[in-house]
């Protein structure tokens, strides 16, 4: 779990690292609008020289930039975050079909063992057929031999018949001698073709529970994305009504303090903008 652990903790210093947005062609933070000082025709002046209500003006303009910038980054981060989930489901959907097409053929390999067994039986069948035939001829070989002795009158006959019956038991014998090496080699080649499906099989059921695993891994991720993308989705959320918050602060604040001004009589002064300013920087830190 080391790699989906480090990968949150990147992805969550990402989302909440702190700092004002950075421009992409340079190291150096970005200035915004508010700092840009500039009088009524168009030159540079110094701050002193500004109207206090046009700074605040400009401040407020260049916050709200940076959240906006802030948003966008998080967005993005989100976006990555979701892409990153369709390709983990999309490797498991992939892994899940590598596992079916897996079981298929080791489905096959068991099929094809229990044809090969049929046939082995068949051919003990056809080699106990030619058992009984032997054993058939052995007794008319012996009844033989018992009519010769017992007949000596036809003797010519009965060697004549006996010649044929070994002629025929000679005949026997071969056949049963070339099918029983026939079998023999057909039995040796069903075994060579069994161990070798065996080893498929075996080689198979491994592969198999490398694909669980990898399964088992990819799904795993796949959670830790998804609350990741959780996590983030909330903090977004938080983060707008923060700002929101911040913004209507801010100018409520301005609001009563333009119209104690106006009931003295006078505008702000550079005490109260930088007090006003402070504060409301405060109760962002604090946000």
């Amino acid at each position: 779990m080391s790699g989906p652990v480090a990968l949150k903790n990147e992805l969550r210093r990402m989302v909440f690292s702190t700092g004002p947005p950075q421009n992409p062609r340079s190291r150096k933070p970005i200035q915004s609008s508010a700092f840009r000082r500039t009088t009524s025709d168009g030159l540079s002046s110094p701050e002193g020289q500004i109207p206090v209500r046009d700074l605040m003006a400009r401040s407020t303009i260049g916050e709200t930039k940076s959240s906006f910038a802030e948003r966008a980054k998080r967005t993005y981060i989100l976006r990555e975050t979701e892409e990153r989930c369709k390709q983990a489901k999309a490797q498991n959907q992939r892994l899940t079909a590598e596992i079916e097409d897996a079981q298929k053929i080791n489905r096959l390999s068991k099929q094809s063992i229990l044809n090969l067994k049929g046939e082995n039986e068949v051919l003990q069948d056809a080699n106990d057929e030619l058992g009984a035939k032997c054993q058939e001829a052995e007794c008319d070989i012996a009844e033989l031999v018992q009519y010769k002795k017992s007949s000596k009158e036809s003797y010519s006959q009965l060697e004549e018949k006996y010649e044929i019956m070994e002629e025929r038991t000679t005949a026997l014998e071969e056949e049963l001698e070339q099918k029983s090496r026939e079998q023999k080699d057909q039995l040796a080649e069903l075994t060579t073709k069994r161990n070798e499906l065996e080893a498929k099989i075996n080689q198979l059921e491994a592969q198999t529970a490398v694909l669980k695993e990898g399964k088992t891994r990819s799904d795993a991720r796949q959670e830790v994305l998804e609350e990741l993308v959780k996590e983030y989705r909330a903090d977004v959320r938080a983060s707008c009504l923060r700002q929101a918050k911040i913004s209507q602060a801010r100018g409520e604040r301005l609001i009563s303090i333009d119209a104690k001004l106006a009931v003295k009589g006078g505008p702000r002064g550079p005490l109260e903008c930088n007090r006003d300013g402070g504060g409301s920087d405060k109760q962002a830190s604090l946000g």
